[in-house]
């Protein structure tokens, strides 16, 4: 709902045509595999402390604070390695902050990786449609 607004109001889409309705299937796909899947396994499972490990608190925060700064930063050198600028700005960066924030927060309730990959790869499949 906020990532709407922030991208319309960026101009992201302004000069895009979005894909035909008929690239949804191969796109959620796609996206499925890499990035949400793949991310997830890195910045979520590999990094973060298991909900029903027993670890302090200090701990667990620094487990989040780790995940969350590789997930940002990841983005941008991306960005940057593939000359994609989008990945570079201000606002993207906020919404992946959200989006990581998210997604921590999907695995740290649920204990399980596929909430985060789903809502992940739903909403990669919406900015790449978006995006033609």
């Amino acid at each position: 709902a906020i990532a709407g607004p922030v991208s319309w109001y960026s101009g992201w889409y302004a000069d895009r045509t979005p894909a035909p309705i008929g690239a949804l299937w191969l796109v959620l796909r796609n996206s499925f595999l890499v990035p949400a899947l793949v991310e997830e396994l890195i910045f979520r499972a590999a990094i973060l402390p298991h909900p029903s490990e027993q670890i302090s608190d200090r701990l667990r925060r620094l487990g989040i604070f780790t995940s969350m700064t590789f997930y940002v930063a990841v983005h941008p050198l991306n960005g940057w390695i593939r000359d994609w600028p989008l990945f570079m700005q201000w606002d993207y960066i906020a919404l992946l902050v959200l989006l990581g924030a998210v997604l921590t927060i999907a695995y740290l309730r649920t204990g399980s990786l596929w909430p985060p990959v789903f809502i992940h790869s739903i909403v990669v499949t919406a900015f790449a449609m978006l995006q033609g």
